[in-house]
């Protein structure tokens, strides 16, 4: 019959096999942290590049205002820069300068075709399966959206509304080569907002010249003079190779020593673990044992 008196004493019973079962989990453990690469952290820290005050002398006018156009607020600009730096335009632009596809998936590059071959892991054989059934065909060769894939899954963009600033980051075991993709991507995402910047600091230009030409009053040509210098301003330092609406508040910095895996994490969980299955294990052995399977199923 079961009580809690006789299932205590069969868990004595069974406490050395309980405590050697803890034990071999525990060096399982171990074992697995000898074969777990070691995580670094990396990351730099960005903000927006300010306007210049170019409207503190503009008296209020909408005119001006309309000619300068408003800074976006820093929330705004958050999520501006987290969508254009895991844009596949962005990742483009860094496959083009960098040669990321061969620096991410060289091991598949043949260099007699100029091809990459199919990418083989279990991953791609269930979206092979998958996509099968739904009559769509699938290729496993490595290409601009894997890379872009592959950049999403490693960097992760997070804003820090206190500091105001944007931690651009990773965990990775290979942490020269991911500050470097860091590093890359953030001047290859100033560089796509230059591409979106050019024709519209162009119109604003062409705008401002043709009120130049009609405005009569000398404030307002004044003004109109000042705001016209700062686009001009903008349009130079887009076409060079400054940074435009990034700015770098802290540069790429690397842990000191790993960040993961935890090691007194790893061993007690995988020491529960055993404890957890031994005690389940012998839990349910007591309740076959010990249960009147006649009388409960007759019951």
């Amino acid at each position: 019959m079961i009580s809690a008196k006789t299932y205590l004493k069969y868990l004595q019973k069974k406490q050395k096999r309980i405590f050697y079962t803890s034990v071999a989990f525990f060096i399982l453990g171990f074992i697995f942290l000898l074969f777990e690469n070691p995580k670094y952290d990396v990351s730099i820290i960005v903000n927006q590049t300010g306007d210049e005050g170019y409207a503190n002398n503009t008296g209020g006018s909408a005119l001006i205002s309309l000619a300068l156009g408003k800074e976006a607020s820093a929330s705004q600009f958050y999520y501006d820069f987290k969508e254009a730096l895991y844009s596949r335009e962005v990742t483009k632009l860094y496959d083009n300068k960098h040669q990321g596809m061969k620096i991410f998936f060289g091991n598949l590059y043949d260099e007699k075709t100029d091809t990459f071959r199919p990418i083989r892991n279990l991953g791609s054989i269930l979206r092979t399966i998958k996509l099968f059934f739904i009559g769509v065909d699938y290729d496993s060769r490595p290409n601009l959206f894997t890379l872009n894939d592959h950049i999403k899954a490693t960097v992760s963009v997070n804003y820090d509304k206190f500091a105001d600033s944007i931690s651009v980051s990773s965990s990775t075991s290979n942490p020269k080569l991911i500050g470097s993709l860091i590093e890359s991507l953030i001047i290859e995402t100033d560089n796509f907002f230059k591409m979106q910047e050019r024709d519209v600091i162009q119109a604003k230009i062409t705008f401002l010249i043709e009120e130049l030409k009609v405005s009569q009053s000398i404030s307002q040509r004044d003004a109109i003079s000042q705001i016209l210098k700062g686009q001009l301003l903008k349009q130079a330092l887009v076409n060079t190779d400054s940074l435009y609406k990034l700015k770098i508040v802290r540069g790429l910095e690397i842990s000191q020593f790993p960040t993961s895996p935890n090691l007194s994490f790893i061993l007690l969980l995988f020491t529960v673990f055993g404890f957890m299955a031994s005690a389940g294990f012998y839990t349910a052995r007591y309740i076959h044992i010990y249960t009147d399977w006649e009388s409960f199923f007759d019951s």
